[in-house]
């Protein structure tokens, strides 16, 4: 992403933003154009992100999605990447499956509350159906992450 913006881009832009602003004024009746302008101008990463939806028509190009989805989140960057195809501003993984390798022992003290070992294995080998399971494409953990857009990936125990 191209930071800063021009000076000729940023003055369309918070034209743009302003306009919606006023026309708007029901979803923010506690905020003033003039403090908004101020952040704004203060955050040009910020801006530079805006600028880039609004090259997309306003919609916001972020992908995202939890466990499988994750994965499969992940192993669309490497497509776009390794494709020379754009890619999004964004993306985000929610406790994404990364490795269906099965090649590390897991600690048999930790319980998932979900998912038993002995279903993960079963769903695990009816997602490979015969590939190898250290492929990069079905397990991400093996590939090369680099090149990504800023990239979201909260996981937790509990």
């Amino acid at each position: 992403m191209k930071i800063p913006l021009t000076p000729q881009e940023m003055t369309g832009l918070l034209a743009t933003l302003q306009a919606r602003f006023e026309q708007q004024p029901q979803r923010h009746p506690s905020l003033n154009w003039q403090d908004v302008l101020a952040r704004l101008q203060a955050a040009p990463q910020a801006l530079a992100s805006l600028q880039q939806m609004e090259l997309s028509g306003g919609e916001p190009d972020v992908v995202g999605c939890d466990s499988a989805g994750g994965n499969l989140v992940l192993t669309l960057l490497m497509k776009l990447r390794d494709g020379k195809l754009p890619l999004p501003t964004a993306a985000a993984c929610l406790s994404p499956v990364t490795d269906l390798t099965e090649d590390k022992q897991l600690d048999p003290t930790i319980h998932d509350p979900v998912l038993s070992m002995e279903i993960m294995h079963f769903y695990n080998n009816i997602y490979l159906t015969g590939n190898d399971p250290h492929d990069p494409l079905i397990s991400p953990a093996h590939g090369d992450l680099h090149g990504f857009p800023p990239l979201l990936i909260p996981v937790g125990e509990e």
